[in-house]
């Protein structure tokens, strides 16, 4: 059984370098981080705290539950780490100091340990080193991750952990002040999309320090259309223009090249070369027309949209009208038309249905359920949620 003792004393430790105000009157809350931010244009101020309980499980391990957890080491359990996403200019570095304002400690108590991480098919993953399994707490308090480029910017990622492990001792952290500072300034960032930086804004803590966009379009378009569907879609790119886009149109093969390279090799040159620079693309036709990219044996047209570095940040957003012949490609292009320019507003706009396979892995019904999770948080009041399946269970 774990042990919890109450010290009455007042004092301080050494954490890698990091001092540590300690202030123990009762047993810990931790389960939910609470952030303050203020940015400015070469950095942002951040105040955390963490609130809730802690519990132990059948075996008298310390549990530590938190809302806001996420994966710190990938392929073990969640830990009591918050996150928060920031952006900098292409290729800025960033530097973050923190301090402990206070923390409680529960002293001579045990963690359970961690299993061997498993694939989603059920395999162990042995790629882990044997020195992490069973270790659920990360090495520092604070840190930074850089994913990669989103466009115009760099996008981070900064986490705290709630808790560290010293010895038999688990200190919690109960408020942390941290200072985010990057070696060049947001304005440099040239915000070429209204499209992306909507998008940004609504994930990055400093996004009221990023410049706003320029750009006169709602959007910019390139749509890679069949060759057989290209009259069909004209109608479709007027509407389009009508709506406020700017539209540029390509017919595959004729325009492109055939294949898969050629396509990207022409979207990434119109990234490249092109002004004003597409930040949207649509490929009008199924795969048997226009290929997908594909990751190995994986359909998918994701790798179409990363166009700058080495990452899987998009660049631009990738959709497709999955049409098999001329009617379809008629059809689908109609049906947008209508729904934007003569369907009413009702009710019904707040029902969603999300459809995914599970023929593979376990992640795609995952992300449909994490859509449905966040259209309900946003004012959808039904959404529903389909999985081609055969013989696996859904969790």
């Amino acid at each position: 059984m774990s042990v919890f003792r109450m010290n009455e004393s007042r004092g301080g430790f050494l954490v890698k370098g990091v001092w540590f105000a300690i202030f123990l009157v009762s047993i810990s809350v931790i389960w939910g981080a609470e952030w303050s931010i203020n940015s400015f244009s070469t950095g942002f101020h951040a105040e955390v705290m963490f609130q809730g309980e802690v519990n132990y499980d059948q075996d008298g391990h310390v549990v530590l539950d938190m809302e806001d957890a996420s994966f710190a080491i990938p392929g073990l359990p969640n830990i009591p780490v918050t996150s928060r996403l920031f952006v900098t200019p292409i290729d800025a570095e960033a530097f973050v100091k923190f301090r402990v304002i206070s923390a409680e400690t529960l002293v001579g108590v045990s963690v359970p340990e961690v299993p061997q991480p498993v694939f989603e098919s059920g395999e162990v993953d042995y790629s882990v080193p044997s020195t992490e399994v069973g270790n659920v707490f990360p090495d520092d308090v604070v840190w930074l991750e850089r994913f990669g480029t989103a466009r115009f910017a760099d996008l981070w990622a900064i986490r705290v952990a709630a808790a560290q492990k010293v010895g038999n001792n688990l200190i919690l952290i109960k408020k942390l002040q941290l200072t985010v500072n990057f070696d060049a300034p947001l304005s440099h960032i040239d915000t070429d999309s209204r499209i992306f930086y909507d998008m940004l804004s609504s994930i990055v803590v400093n996004a009221e320090s990023l410049p706003k966009p320029q750009q006169p379009y709602e959007g910019v378009y390139l749509a890679i259309i069949y060759d057989d569907y290209y009259s069909e879609a004209q109608k479709w790119v007027k509407w389009r223009k009508q709506c406020g886009f700017y539209v540029y149109t390509a017919m595959y093969p004729a325009q492109t090249g055939s294949g898969k390279d050629n396509i990207k090799n022409f979207i990434k040159d119109a990234y490249d070369n092109w002004y004003p620079r597409p930040d949207l693309v649509i490929l009008i036709g199924d795969d048997s027309r226009i290929p997908d990219y594909g990751y190995s044996r994986y359909t998918s047209d994701h790798p179409y949209s990363t166009l700058v570095g080495t990452d899987f940040i998009p660049d631009v957003i990738v959709s497709r009208y999955v049409c098999a012949n001329v009617f379809e490609a008629r059809s689908m292009l109609a049906k947008q038309i209508y729904y934007e320019r003569d369907v009413r507003v009702g009710d019904w706009m707040l029902k969603g249905l999300c459809v995914s396979t599970y023929l593979h892995a376990i992640s795609p019904p995952l992300n449909t359920l994490w859509v449905a999770e966040i259209a309900m948080r946003h004012g959808f009041t039904h959404f529903d949620t389909l999985f081609q399946s055969s013989t696996i269970h859904i969790p």
